[in-house]
């Protein structure tokens, strides 16, 4: 969810910098206007993920870093490639204290990467495809995987998963392919409703911050949580 919010909070601190450089020209003082408490705050989202020590959100942090310097330097210019040295800057800062924090667990996090086959997740998943052929249109029934779950076990001491750990094939087994299919036409929606919906013009740069903290989002639905122990 910091993976979701940090880009949001990036966005608005550059379209807010972008105009007061447009109002204010060079005359304007650094630090002079609010927008710039907006860095410690952008630095505190970014320090989460780290010091959390969350394997998919940490390469979800550093996919959406790099996507984020990417729009400053392309899309804004002299002033866009200067923002982006101060937002690499910044979270080189926030890394070495994050490092300086949970450096050995994060560490041990990644070591154990193929140790543990990404906690399960391959034999996981397969349960789960067993289970969306067994109610393929309209689904199990809304939470109701953690029910149903154990009766797909090929082992009985193997664990009692209570969430798929990736929320679209969650979605398929409880709900179907109807259901899932509604759920994608909503979040289809979301770009439309950003960049053509009715409201207030607020450009390109705070819709394009969102949906990158959005891709992130998904993708991490994907394949990460939620993070829930099992049984």
């Amino acid at each position: 969810f910091f993976n979701l919010t940090w880009p949001l909070c990036l966005g608005f601190w550059w379209a807010s910098q972008r105009e007061s450089s447009r109002r204010h020209g060079s005359s304007a003082r650094i630090g002079s206007e609010p927008h710039t408490m907006l860095i410690p705050c952008l630095s505190m989202l970014l320090l989460a993920p780290l010091v959390a020590a969350s394997r998919g959100g940490v390469l979800i942090l550093a996919a959406q870093l790099g996507g984020a310097l990417a729009l400053l330097a392309v899309t804004g210019g002299r002033g866009g490639r200067i923002a982006s040295i101060v937002i690499g800057i910044t979270f080189s800062a926030v890394a070495v204290v994050a490092w300086l924090v949970a450096g050995a667990h994060l560490s041990e996090r990644f070591s154990t990467v193929f140790k543990d086959k990404l906690s399960g997740r391959g034999e996981l998943y397969e349960v789960a495809r067993r289970m969306a052929e067994d109610f393929p249109w309209l689904g199990s029934g809304p939470e109701s995987f953690t029910s149903l779950y154990g009766l797909y076990r090929t082992d009985i001491h193997d664990a009692w998963e209570a969430f798929a750990h990736d929320d679209f094939l969650e979605t398929r087994v409880t709900f179907g392919r109807i259901g899932l299919t509604l759920v994608l036409a909503l979040l289809a929606t979301v770009p439309i409703q950003l960049f053509r919906g009715r409201g207030r013009s607020v450009g390109s740069t705070i819709p394009s911050f969102t949906l990158l903290g959005l891709a992130g989002f998904l993708v991490h639905a994907k394949f990460d949580f939620p993070d829930r122990k099992s049984t």
